[in-house]
């Protein structure tokens, strides 16, 4: 199975966003990303008088104000083809390894580097896991 992505968001709030061009930094309230703002917001902000764009002689226009809802991106979406269903799938025996500073899990995408312990002339090798959300290096078995 493909997934769309190799990362999963829990949305807490709207899974969409209201998007406009005129809006300035303080309309949306939220300063880490100007795009996205929770749907209750934007709720009880007062509505603006819409205009439409019309073309002048002078090749000027009056920018739209009217607001875009748009559907935020979706990474929890599968991307499956009809010849992956028809394949045999691997099997994964075994319980998930998680990372122990923020609980996240390996996945197939995630990749395992295998080390070789103590002596070299001993066959004792132990697996490495590098969380791709928080850069602890955990332990495999």
């Amino acid at each position: 199975m493909d997934f769309g992505s190799k990362y999963v968001y829990k949305y807490a709030q709207s899974e969409s966003e209201s998007v406009s061009d005129d809006d300035d930094n303080d309309v949306l309230g939220n300063d880490a990303d100007q795009l996205f703002r929770p749907q209750a917001q934007s709720r009880n902000i007062e509505r603006r008088p819409q205009h439409q764009v019309v073309s002048m002689p002078d090749k000027t226009a009056v920018v739209s104000q009217k607001r875009k809802r748009l559907r935020k991106p979706d990474t929890n979406v599968l991307s499956i083809t009809f010849n992956k269903l028809l394949q045999p799938g691997e099997m994964h025996a075994g319980d998930p390894v998680y990372s122990t500073e923020c609980t996240a899990i390996a996945s197939h995408l995630s990749k395992i580097q295998v080390d070789k312990k103590g002596s070299t002339t001993s066959n004792d090798t132990e697996s490495k896991w590098r969380c791709e959300f928080c850069p602890h290096i955990n332990t495999v078995d």
